[in-house]
This record gives C-alpha cells, structure tokens and sequence, in this order.
C-alpha cells in the first residue's frame, strides 16, 4: 500500500517536472534567474549523479530481472525507472538554472549538453510510461537513453574539467635543448596548461577569460585585462595568484593545484620583459631576470661542470650575515655566488673574508656598494670568477685595467661607473668575457660601435637611464565600494615604496607637477570623479587612474518605470536605478543592469516629502564593441503631479567617434539643477537609434545600460 502511494506521488511529480522542464527547454533565451534561485541551479554539480547512479541500478536489474520472481521484480524495477526519471527532472531543470550564471561556458558546448541532458530526462520519463507495453520499442529507447547519458555525461566533463582531463595530451614538445626556443612555450606555456587552463578554456571561459590562446588571454575577461605587458604589478594575473589563498579573488582557487612559489616568479619575470609569446630563450639578455630564471630551471639546459670540490659548510654560515649571502649557483654544485648590500655597512674586510672559498665563488655582486679601486687588488685574486657585478661603484679606469688576471670572467658589468673609453686594453686581456654593460657611462656612443665591430666575441650593453625607467602602476583605492557613507574617507594607497599620490578633485587631469599630494585620507560630498596618479623619482609617471565616487544622497522613497527594458536585462526591476549597487562593465547580465534598446528609458523618481534637488548623476555603462553606447541625451522633469512636469534640465552627449571604438568602461553624467521642492522627478534617456557606419553594426538601434541614479539635494 505504502509502495503504491509513494510510486503515484514519484509519478505525478514527474508529470508537473515535465511540464517545468518543457517550459525551461523550449523558452530558455526569455528566462531570468532571481537570486533566490541560483541556490538551485548550484546544486546541479550534486544532483547530476543521483540520476547517472539510478540508471545503472536500474540497468543491472533490466538484465538479471529473469534472475528473480516476475511480479514483485517488475514493481521494483518500475520505481527505479520513475526515481531515475524524478532525478533526471531535477538535474537537467538545475543545470538550467546555472547555465545563466555569469561566469560563462562556452554557448554551443553548454548548449549541447543541455540538450543531451533535457534529452536523457524526457527519454526516462516516456520509458516509465511505456514501460512493459512495448518491449521491442522499450529496448530501443533503453539504449538511446543509454547513450544519451554518455554523451551528456561526458561532455558536462570536459566543460567542467576541459577536453584532456581524463586523457591528457601526450603530443606535448619536449623542450629543446637549446634557447631557440620560444621561451613562453619552454617556461610560461606548461605552467599555465597545468595550473590555468582546465578552467580558463574555450568550453569553460571562468570569468570570461580564455588562456589557451593568445588573443583571448590579451583581451581578458570579465574583469578586463589580465595581462599588461612589462607591468606584472598591474596585471590582474599576478596579482590573483599572489593574494591569500583564502581570498576569493585568489587564483587558481583554494581547492586547484597551487602555483609554486618558483613558478610565480617566472610568470612574474615573463609578464615584466613584455608577455613576449614568440621572443626566443636566445634573444633575452643575460642579466634578464626571465633569461636568469630560463638558464637555472629548463630541465635541458647544459649546467657547467665544476671540478672543484665543495665549500666547508662551516665556513659558509659564518660568512652569511645580514649584508652578504653566500649560496651555491644552483642544487648541488660546488659553485658558489655572492651578493653584498647595505652600502652603510661595507668595509674592505668583507670581500677579503670571501676570500676562504675564492676556489669556488664564481660570481660576485657588488651593485652600489662603496667599492673602489684599493679593492680591485682582492677581486683579482677570485681566480674561478666568472660574473662580476660592479655597477654604481667608485671604480676607475686604472680599477678595471687591474682585472686581467681573471682569465674565466665571461661577464662584467660596470653600469653607472666614471669608467672611460680607457678600459679598452682589458678586453684582449679578458680571453673569456662575452658580456659587458656599461650603462651610463662616459664611452661614447660611436666608440661602442666601434668596439662591437673589432670585438665580435664581446656584445656591448648600452642604454640609457631613460630607457631603464619604468612606468609606475597606477594607484589603488583602499575602500570596498565607489558608493560612499556620509564622512567616509577616501583613502588610496601605492604598493611601490616612496611612490607619491597626486589627486585632482575638479575633474582635471593630475601629473608630476599638477594635482593635490595625497598626504592622508579625504572625504567628498555628493559625488566627484577623484583622478589620480603615481609619481616617483627615477619612474615614469603611472597613467591616469578615475575612481568615480558617490555618497548616497537623497535617495527617492520609490521609482516607476514608464518604459519597458529589455527582457533580458530586467534587473531587479525599477529598484535597481536606487539599490545603492553599482554593477560591473565586463560582467552586462549583472542583475544591477538595466538594459534599453527597442524602447527609451523613461522613470518616475518619488519622494513621499517635496524635496528641491540639486543634482543627479546618471551612471551608464560603456562597451562599444558589444553594441553598448551612451545615451545620446538625458533630461530631468520635476513636478507636484505624476501627469505635469516642468523640464529643469537636458544634456547632450558627443557622439562616439571611431577612434573609441574599443571603449569598455563604466562613466557617468553629472546635471545639475536648480528647482523648487518638487515630489516627482521624471528622467528619460534616449539610446542611440543609429548605430555609425564605422561600427560593425552599422545602422542597427544601439543598447543603453543604467546601473545606478544618485540624486543630491546639497
């Protein structure tokens, strides 16, 4: 009895299941997911293998139900079939709900496992319905359902986990042993395939962003650029793998196979020589901190063998301290590199210490320290040198000249040093050196030509300070959101030591010379575009930063839509223009868009008192490529009526030009008014009709996407 009850109810809710699923299948470009629901379609990823487990129950027992007495057999398997159909329901009316999630798949492969899926739950639930009644038919349909659940099986799989997961390529290059290779594909390229692009690929675009080819990873995602060629600072690539695990942002996500802390550096260092994806190994310089990290960790490349036995390791603690490291140049080699630093500590008696492993110190770095030519004298004596580093020194001339002893030196850097054209006679001295920079030097330009030509064996690195500069990364606002509490203060920040702030408030454009210093936080009434930029010395000035700001204001008591938006960019409806919630320019199905294209927008704005306004700000989005456009005019109407206003304010929008064709940002106009108390407001913008012929969609009606309406009355 109780069996009989619970297969009608398992029944009946399939029925009304079909129905909901029929309804999702056929009108799913019309439909919006609330929040409320997205619980829902987030359980598909748990409910998928209650149907794909049922099923095979239910297959092993179709075949050994001769093994069992007929009747009871068949009840048994009947509600397996209709738990499996009830499952099925439910999973494939899930996965619908989440393939509107805004963190996209790719459309045609999330189309097509959806279809498999609705398919695989209507061929369940017609199975239990003719179930016995044709058993010819019932077999047939038995092994297209069958198959349907592979297929679907198998594609959620490569969508979830991309196509090489469960048997990964095994056409993969084996590094050359040579640098002509590309260096992105011998270092970045593996590091990337294994950490990134089972996610950030052509089926499952993670925060719309695809890596498994350039284009796409120049473009970026969601959250716009994640590559800035030469600033790894900026780059939205480093900095989500350096944030803590447990932030949100970090990637890969807790959960994912982390980045080493050694392949961090070497994403860090390619994204600083310029994100090259053809440069080869070889044309890197030496000194490159990329060539460095390629030389040290390609597992072909040829190592030194040093004969040498290893230093005491007694010796090296007691000469490492806190200005100089003593370290072995790699895993297991007896050589050894030196590094000396803090200027303010240096006296002649540190290099004589190093003296005790001069045998087996290859390399020694001597960067701006204090160093003069009384010290050359000891620096000769390092027979097994290698790579000298003497930039910013007080070296002279007359210094160098006593450096042709060193008859294993391949590498001498002299960069920022008074040396002179003077040193010439050591490079014939120098048998082995194949490496020298001389940076701002006093050797002139024609007399480096010169030498290039009659020493082929040495390349010359020459450039100036000016090319050695480095534009700053713009600065960063420290608040959670551009909506800000009455009294907030702003408080921006630079992540690079003694860089300086300048902040302008009116809406000009800050630099070196122009802007307010940004000594300590500040605060802002109603709202203000706060434009800001880093500058320090020795740098290149960052670009531009906008941060558009907006206190709350005299937010209306409600809203009225007097024209329909786009079905599929409903928002929350009206509310949304006042939610105090901005939305996000790379993400347009955000649920804080509203979206105009067939009609215009118009809304009515109440205030349950009369209220005198004097200004609104209308926030829009802008992403010209996606047809997305300023409004070409906004006006504001105020009146004591719903049915009579008084226009107070209009403002024209320039035309998009051609030379913007690839804007994506959020903007915002300011109007300002001067009224009396008025109860309603009405604002109305119209969208673009035309779009240029410059455009790809030249001629169609352009899309107008609000977010958010401030209204001040201060």
């Amino acid at each position: 009895m109780m069996m009989q009850r619970i297969t009608r109810i398992i029944s009946n809710a399939n029925f009304g299941l079909a129905i909901l699923a029929a309804i999702l299948f056929v009108f799913d470009s019309f439909v919006g997911v609330p929040e409320y629901l997205k619980i829902a379609g987030r359980m598909h990823p748990l409910m998928l293998h209650l149907p794909i487990g049922m099923f095979v129950m239910y297959l092993v027992l179709f075949f050994l139900k001769k093994s069992f007495e007929a009747p009871d057999f068949e009840k048994l398997l009947n509600f397996v079939l209709l738990l499996t159909g009830f499952f099925a329901f439910i999973t494939a009316i899930s996965g619908s709900l989440l393939s509107h999630e805004p963190d996209a798949y790719n459309v045609n492969e999330l189309a097509f496992h959806r279809n498999t899926g609705f398919g695989f739950a209507f061929g369940v639930y017609l199975l239990s319905i003719i179930n016995g009644k044709y058993p010819t038919f019932s077999k047939v349909l038995l092994g297209i359902n069958a198959l349907l659940l592979i297929i679907a099986g198998h594609k959620g799989a490569e969508i979830t986990h991309g196509k090489d997961f469960l048997f990964p390529n095994k056409d993969v290059k084996e590094i050359l042993s040579d640098t002509n290779t590309a260096l992105f594909t011998a270092m970045v390229h593996p590091i990337l395939e294994k950490k990134c692009y089972s996610c950030h690929n052509e089926e499952k675009t993670k925060g719309g962003l695809i890596m498994t080819d350039t284009l796409s990873l120049l473009k970026g995602g969601e959250s716009g650029r994640v590559l800035l060629p030469g600033n790894a600072d900026s780059s939205l690539m480093a900095q989500s793998m350096l944030l803590p695990l447990e932030d949100e942002k970090h990637m890969p996500p807790d959960g994912k196979p982390q980045l080493t802390a050694q392949e961090k550096e070497i994403i860090i260092a390619w994204i600083n020589s310029g994100a090259s994806f053809s440069k080869k190994a070889s044309a890197y310089k030496p000194d490159e901190c990329i060539r460095k990290l390629y030389d040290a960790n390609t597992e072909t490349k040829k190592q030194k063998q040093y004969t040498f036995s290893n230093a005491d390791n007694k010796t090296l603690a007691s000469l490492n301290s806190h200005f100089m490291t003593v370290k072995p140049l790699f895993g297991g080699s007896p050589a050894l590199k030196a590094s000396l630093f803090l200027a303010s500590e240096y006296v002649p008696e540190h290099l004589k210490q190093l003296l005790q492993v001069k045998q087996q110190l290859i390399h020694i770095h001597l960067a701006d320290m204090p160093v003069t030519d009384r010290d050359i004298g000891t620096l000769a004596q390092f027979s097994s040198l290698e790579k000298l580093v003497l930039n910013g020194t007080k070296v002279t001339d007359q210094g160098i000249l006593k450096l042709s002893k060193l008859s294993k030196l391949e590498e001498l850097s002299l960069a920022n040093t008074s040396i002179t054209e003077a040193i010439e006679p050591i490079f014939n001295q120098l048998l082995s050196l194949r490496q020298i920079f001389i940076t701002d030097t006093k050797i002139p330009e024609n007399k480096v030509r010169l030498w290039q030509q009659k020493y082929p064996k040495i390349t010359f690195n020459r450039l100036s300070m000016e090319d050695l500069k480095i534009k700053l990364s713009a600065p960063l606002m420290v608040n959670e959101s551009y909506i800000i509490k009455p009294g907030e203060e702003i408080v921006l920040k630079h992540y690079i030591k003694g860089a300086q702030i300048k902040y302008t408030l009116d809406g000009s454009e800050p630099d070196s010379l122009h802007g307010t210093l940004y000594s300590k936080p500040f605060t802002i009434s109603g709202s203000k575009d706060v434009k800001a930029v880093a500058v320090k010395d020795g740098w290149f000035v960052s670009d531009v930063v906008k941060f558009s700001l907006f206190e709350n204001g005299a937010t209306p008591d409600s809203c009225i839509l007097l024209t329909q938006p786009n079905v599929q960019y409903k928002g929350e409806g009206a509310i949304t223009f006042i939610n105090g919630k901005r939305a996000p320019i790379n993400n347009l199905p955000d649920p804080n868009w509203i979206a105009f294209r067939e009609n215009p927008f118009s809304a009515i704005f109440e205030y349950k008192m009369p209220i005198a306004l004097t200004k609104i700000s209308f926030c829009y989005g802008l992403q010209v490529p996606q047809y997305v456009f300023p409004p070409t005019v906004v006006s504001v109407s105020g009146g004591n009526d719903k049915k009579q206003f008084q226009l107070l304010s209009t403002q024209k929008i320039t035309p998009y030009q051609k030379n913007n064709k690839d804007q994506v940002r959020s903007d915002v106009i300011h109007m300002s008014l001067k009224s009396q108390p008025f109860k309603y407001y009405k604002i109305e913008a119209q969208n673009l009709t035309r779009i240029p012929n410059w455009h790809p969609g030249k001629g169609e009606r352009g899309w107008l996407f609000i977010d958010e309406i401030f209204f001040y009355d201060k």
